[in-house]
């Protein structure tokens, strides 16, 4: 099957013929580059979470992180796969492995299951700079500063290139997980947008990553409560087991559950998406003229295919009717 055509807002559908397997932003970039793009403006609202998932690693720091299916009401072959995720944000080398193509910041795994003098920083591979500024940061002062203060959090909305969730969690390094809780929304109501903004306001809210605070399973779980209410729907629950409370390493700490955030975070990103409402209303329709513009130009490929079809099938006419006269003038000489 051939691909769909391209489409307005290649922030979600990014093209497939890109060496990397994941597109991505973390999600501030992705909101101010959404407001950014007249195009992906103008297209708001066709763009809709048709189901969301939340997943937890089995190994490890049982990792927690979000994935999201969209789809385009206007094209509605074209869906995709979104994974969010919460990570401290790990300075990258200054002389990078140009070998490693298949590495991100390091993982909430990573930080906590390596003794510091072990843990290694390394290149991303997306083309995302998820660096933390312009000083590198040991590992022994990553590592203590996850644990006594923190440290900035790398907050990613991962993009998938071919439709595969494995896909991205192979190149993010995250394996055997499960399903946690899943929702399938009936309705197409909700935009992706709202998911970046709220994203976002989360982010922003919260900036840095702390491993007994805001962490990923603290990110996860205020993210994945709002959107179960902005969407309306009630989650499938297929384990209880959220939350650092089931890691052993945390049962002695006090843990913070994401519930007591819920709240304020509701309020905060019902102001923010007022408040991105108010920034693309000048910029609305400005998308469209280059939308028309590129429409005519596949019209117009259209008509020149056809067109070479139709010249190419009366040649094919003219060489069968050539062919067939001499056939014709011998049949007619024998008799």
């Amino acid at each position: 099957m051939s691909e769909p055509p391209a489409s307005p807002s290649s922030l979600f559908f990014p093209s497939k013929s890109d060496l990397h397997p994941v597109a991505g932003e973390t999600t501030i970039d992705l909101k101010s580059a959404l407001l950014h793009d007249v195009e992906a403006i103008d297209y708001l609202g066709n763009i809709y979470i048709e189901s969301a998932a939340f997943y937890k690693c089995n190994n490890g720091a049982q990792h927690e992180f979000l994935a999201f299916r969209i789809r385009d009401k206007l094209q509605p072959n074209r869906h995709n796969i979104l994974l969010l995720d919460r990570v401290p944000r790990v300075e990258v080398s200054a002389q990078p492995d140009p070998t490693d193509t298949g590495s991100l910041d390091l993982t909430v795994e990573e930080v906590e299951l390596r003794q510091p003098a072990q843990v290694t920083t390394r290149p991303s591979s997306s083309g995302i700079d998820f660096s933390g500024g312009k000083d590198r940061i040991t590992s022994d002062a990553m590592f203590s500063g996850i644990i006594t203060n923190s440290l900035p959090a790398a907050d990613v909305l991962l993009i998938a290139r071919q439709v595969d969730l494995t896909e991205i969690c192979d190149w993010r390094h995250l394996s055997d997980y499960h399903k946690l809780e899943h929702i399938n929304i009936s309705h197409s109501d909700l935009g992706v947008e709202k998911l970046v903004v709220l994203a976002a306001a989360v982010s922003q809210h919260r900036p840095l990553y702390n491993l007994y605070k805001h962490q990923c399973y603290w990110y996860a779980g205020v993210v994945w409560e709002i959107i179960c209410q902005l969407s309306g729907e009630s989650p499938k629950v297929e384990s209880s087991l959220r939350g650092r409370a089931n890691f052993a390493r945390f049962i002695s700490i006090a843990p913070r559950s994401p519930l007591d955030d819920i709240k304020p975070m509701l309020e905060l990103y019902n102001q923010q998406w007022e408040q991105f409402l108010v920034e693309i209303k000048p910029k609305t329709g400005k998308g469209i003229a280059s939308m028309t513009k590129a429409l005519k130009a596949i019209e117009t490929e259209r008509d020149q295919a056809q067109a070479k079809a139709a010249r190419l099938e009366a040649e094919i006419a003219e060489l069968r009717k050539a062919h067939a006269a001499p056939t014709e003038a011998a049949s007619e000489a024998i008799v």
